[in-house]
């Protein structure tokens, strides 16, 4: 009797859990990477890190693409990109994807269906921001978007959050910095105060920045490197990235203790070598006067077995004069009067030239301070002995190759504590989202609800209650304002004034 007793307590204490709504927050971390972690760990430096593992279950996320524009779509829908559409940063016409090129609902949708309030920060592949139960602030870099001519563009839900988020100067510096992970945490600390959201998705890139650049420095060993001090002060600045936004982990869990937090990445990274490097031609096109010619795969400089770096540039319309382009580029030199370009060859509308690795590695000078989170070099050029541009090279010794595996950390009253999760994939992150806060649908998903790491009681009142609903289905994500639930009027009332008593007028 005493037994049957404790059972029923058991079960009416667990329905009676179901009956507060859950809260979630994800915190999309690029290229978060375990080995940097649990050495970071070791030697104390990580301390939030080190919490969330211990009150909360944690594991590898397997990545099979382990390509950012696939794989945050992948973890914020469910499926493979033969599903979501999404293949690459731009589509095959050479134009930035939108969100409306995404096949099909993501978190936030299914959630604002069924009347969840969300909020969306920079997440990928969100330009322009959708309407949705909550905000949601979006962000690309266009194709113009690197040194020296960066520009970001931004969209908004509720469009008013663009007097907030521009008048709180809290704008990103390009190249980033370590001070910009700070930057980032207070804009998503901020947004979670105002709104409140039941559900909160955020992404940050910074992490990613640094490990690209700076991995050769935290594993040296990797790339015989011997000198112990220029080691040391490049090694520290991927582990302050990674210090800082371990503070942030701590910032948000005080600031939301009610609150279940996973943190995922979409890869990890590993060594590259031979060591890679991004050239951005853009200071020497306009130099030149060139126009209408652009280098293919990201500006990734190949290298060859025989010693230099071979590039293909575009043309963007029929109209340009490649043997023009080609005699301009013969010009150009190095320091010591040597050609810049050892070759160049034009095959239609494609124009193919090669650097000696050797020469161009020799003459450059480090342009990255201290404190910046990408490792730039600057090469000099000159036509005729006289200095007229110069190269940025961005240093790339971290990479991410196919099924290089993320992290999930998942911490919180629905997950197991100090408990390691086997076998998770990105495409688990959805359905398990959708479980917790009792959304069906009919989409097949590639993942499936990560049940391992859900505390036992959470499955157990799931199973009583029985009161999944199925208010979403599979249909396109062709979204419109009437079947996305707006904030009400009240709602943005209060909004607004929390926004003024914190010194912005909207």
């Amino acid at each position: 009797m005493v037994i049957i007793s404790a059972v029923i307590i058991f079960l009416i204490r667990a329905t009676q859990l179901n009956e507060k709504p859950p809260k979630v927050i994800i915190f999309g971390v690029d290229g978060a990477e375990w080995t940097v972690i649990n050495k970071l760990i070791e030697e104390g430096k990580l301390p939030n890190f080190k919490k969330f593992m211990n009150s909360g279950s944690y594991g590898y996320l397997i990545s099979p693409y382990s390509f950012s524009p696939i794989t945050w779509t992948e973890i914020a829908s469910g499926t493979t990109n033969e599903v979501h559409g999404i293949q690459d940063f731009f589509n095959e016409n050479g134009s930035i994807y939108l969100s409306s090129d995404v096949k099909v609902k993501r978190i936030w949708n299914y959630l604002s269906e069924g009347g969840v309030r969300v909020g969306v920060y920079k997440y990928y592949i969100t330009w322009p921001a959708q309407k949705v139960n909550g905000f949601m602030i979006s962000q690309y870099y266009d194709q113009e978007g690197v040194l020296p001519y960066y520009n970001s563009t931004y969209s908004f839900y509720p469009q008013f959050l663009s007097d907030f988020y521009f008048k709180s100067n809290q704008k990103i510096s390009f190249p980033p910095k370590l001070q910009d992970i700070d930057t980032e945490c207070q804009n998503i600390l901020k947004l979670f105060s105002i709104f409140k959201p039941d559900f909160y998705i955020a992404y940050d890139n910074n992490l990613h920045v640094a490990e690209h650049s700076y991995w050769k420095f935290f594993f040296p060993q990797q790339f015989n490197l011997s000198n112990k001090t220029e080691i040391e002060i490049e090694k520290s600045i991927l582990a302050n990235a990674y210090m800082r936004f371990d503070n942030c982990l701590g910032e948000v869990s005080n600031i939301a203790p009610d609150y279940n937090i996973i943190i995922v990445s979409d890869h990890g990274m590993t060594e590259q070598i031979p060591i890679s490097y991004e050239i951005f031609f853009d200071n020497l096109m306009n130099d030149l006067n060139i126009s209408n010619v652009f280098i293919a795969a990201h500006h990734l400089a190949t290298f060859s077995t025989d010693g230099k770096y071979v590039l293909t540039f575009s043309t963007a319309n029929s109209k340009t004069d490649l043997n023009d382009v080609m005699e301009k580029l013969n010009r150009i030199q190095f320091a010591d009067g040597t050609v810049f370009f050892e070759k160049i060859s034009v095959f239609g509308d494609k124009l193919t030239i090669s650097i000696d690795k050797d020469k161009f590695i020799k003459n450059f000078v480090k342009s990255s301070s201290d404190d910046e989170l990408s490792l730039y070099y600057l090469v000099p050029l000159y036509i005729n002995g006289q200095k007229f541009s110069k190269l940025y090279v961005w240093e790339k010794s971290g990479e991410h190759p196919p099924n290089t595996n993320g992290i999930i950390i998942a911490k919180g009253s629905l997950f197991k504590k100090n408990f390691t999760i086997q076998n998770a994939t990105v495409y688990d992150i959805t359905p398990t989202i959708l479980f917790i806060y009792n959304v069906k649908t009919n989409l097949n998903f590639t993942g499936a609800v990560i049940k391992d790491a859900i505390n036992q009681q959470f499955l157990w009142t799931k199973m009583l209650t029985m009161r999944e609903q199925n208010f979403v289905d599979s249909k396109p994500n062709n979204l419109t304002s009437e079947k996305i639930p707006k904030v009400n009027q009240t709602d943005l009332d209060e909004i607004k004034n929390q926004l003024r008593k914190i010194g912005y007028v909207v």
